[in-house]
């Protein structure tokens, strides 16, 4: 399972759990959640003692939010 690990400008993070058909390279651009983002750092599965755990995606956004331009507009 693929997580994504999204990096707001504010310095939050949100976590999802990706499942759509979408394979990731670093510096690919896609949209989600009103934005467009881009892929900054992939890391691989790893051993832990629970188990497997699966790839993070991590993603910076390149533009603001669809909805918070339409708050201020």
């Amino acid at each position: 399972m693929l997580r994504l690990s999204l990096r707001y400008p504010n310095g939050r993070s949100h976590d999802i759990t990706y499942e759509g058909p979408e394979r990731f390279q670093v510096g690919q651009e896609f949209d989600l959640h009103g934005r467009r983002w881009r892929v900054v750092e992939i890391k691989r599965p790893r051993e832990t003692r629970f188990g497997t755990s699966g790839r993070v995606v991590t993603c910076v956004p390149l533009t603001e939010s669809a909805l918070r331009r339409a708050d201020v507009g």
